[in-house]
């Protein structure tokens, strides 16, 4: 493994190649300095000026190598010709990378330097985590021992933000770092995720947010050590982060990418590369390959099991449950259709005040058959069972919905198995959840007669 340093031996690039050797002694790996000669402008005479311009940048690329490694620094250099931003990645690739760093470069005033293709590129294609450095003195005096570094790391609900946060861990392991774990939120977006009733305030919202992100938080640091921030903002993911960096004061905003291509930002956009351009102080973005070897997969303590309470269903019941260890809390799940109370006058809404209180037994009766579905010995075994039953006009949704508000490592249910024309005539839950489905999904098929 190797940190890579890209340099046009600009005063800039100069300082990012300082703070890259001291990084690459602190983690104990080699430097590879890495200069692209840039030939695209030679049009005349052109065998003496790339000679000329080769030797001169070799010259220089020697006199930094030899400079960083008066540092302490092992340095590797490299001297290419062709993109920078291609010379970096097969650098890269060659030496298994474990950091990319590189320098914002623009045509503004140094504070405001916006980063030019190379970065951009280079953050697409890396498959190490990549830091581009705007501000380089508060990063210089974190490695001089003379400040805390601030890290604000970018959260979501997905896979993707736990390579982030395993960074974040690294980051403290070269030098005394603050941590801060972020997300930004639309509080009508997340109470539509979340299946919370119509109308429900911004702060029943947050409150929700704040309890699962603060337990995935105490998973990987072990205690309340990370301050946890969420912001309810409207509009714009990427500005909101870089907004709360700014007025929190933090040196580096972590973030997880997923390295869209132009046609996939273009329909799903793009934090990381939005923050990459535009944030004001410096983004270590973190690609989905590099998740692998700082998260393992967790053991499944948290379940959402779901039955219709048909025989197939409350075999999916006993499933799930015989698979699960000591510790694991399920929440039991069936879901009422306001449409289709038994008994009930055909096309009368349960919600009618005149049903309202056959609705009300139906409910009971409802999670009186889940509690009966439940192993006597679950006790015994150290799982906790609690029961709920939903009002909602599609089962999937509630079911998802369900799964997000607890936060669920596992989804549990039976399936009809029905496919292609059965499946669009009679409609398939199992395949609504596991097509829309966030979280991992165990299907119980029909057993056999």
């Amino acid at each position: 493994m190797a940190v890579v340093c890209g340099s046009d031996f600009s005063e800039r690039c100069n300082e990012t190649a300082t703070l890259s050797a001291t990084i690459a002694r602190r983690l104990d790996q080699p430097l590879e300095l890495v200069h692209s000669l840039d030939t695209r402008g030679v049009l005349f005479n052109v065998g003496a000026v790339l000679a000329s311009i080769e030797g001169a940048a070799r010259q220089r690329l020697e006199a930094e190598t030899a400079r960083l490694r008066a540092l302490g620094a092992t340095v590797n250099p490299t001297l290419s010709e062709g993109w920078p931003d291609e010379a970096v990645l097969d650098v890269v690739k060659r030496r298994g990378a474990d950091l990319v760093v590189l320098s914002a470069h623009g045509h503004r005033a140094p504070d405001r330097a916006t980063v030019g293709k190379t970065c951009e590129r280079v953050a697409l294609g890396s498959d190490a985590p990549v830091l581009v450095v705007r501000q380089a003195e508060p990063l210089r005096q974190w490695l001089a021992g003379e400040r805390v570094l601030k890290v604000m790391c970018a959260l979501d609900f997905g896979e993707l933000s736990q390579g982030a946060v395993g960074w974040a861990r690294r980051l403290s392991a070269v030098g005394p770092c603050e941590l801060m774990a972020a997300y930004v939120d639309d509080p009508a977006r997340e109470a539509s995720r979340l299946g919370l009733r119509t109308g429900a305030g911004a702060n029943e919202v947050q409150q929700v947010i704040e309890n699962e992100l603060r337990d995935r938080l105490h998973r990987v640091f072990g205690a309340d050590t990370v301050r946890l921030i969420v912001s309810p903002h409207l509009g714009d993911a990427a500005a909101g982060l870089s907004q709360l960096a700014d007025r929190e004061g933090a040196d580096v905003l972590l973030v997880g990418t997923h390295q869209r291509r132009a046609g996939q930002r273009a329909l799903h956009g793009s934090v990381s590369m939005d923050l990459i351009r535009h944030a004001q102080i410096n983004v270590l973005a973190v690609p989905s390959g590099a998740m692998a070897t700082v998260q393992p997969v967790p053991a499944a303590r948290r379940v959402l099991i779901a039955t219709d309470l048909s025989p197939l269903g409350n075999r999916a019941v006993l499933h799930g449950l015989a698979l699960l260890s000591a510790g694991a809390r399920v929440r039991l799940l069936t879901v009422v259709h306001p449409m289709q109370m038994p008994k009930a006058p055909f096309g009368r809404a349960i919600k009618d005040p005149a049903m309202q209180a056959e609705f009300e037994v139906w409910r009971e009766e409802c999670r009186k058959e889940l509690l009966a579905v439940v192993p006597a010995d679950c006790a015994a075994r150290g799982i906790s069972v609690e029961v709920e039953v939903v009002e909602h006009g599609d089962a999937s949704a509630a079911i998802r919905e369900a799964a997000e508000r607890i936060d669920a490592d596992l989804v549990c249910m039976g399936t009809a198995g029905r496919t292609g024309l059965a499946a669009a005539l009679l409609g398939s839950v199992a395949q609504g959840v596991l097509r829309h489905s966030r979280r991992p999904v165990l299907l119980v098929p029909p057993g056999q007669p």
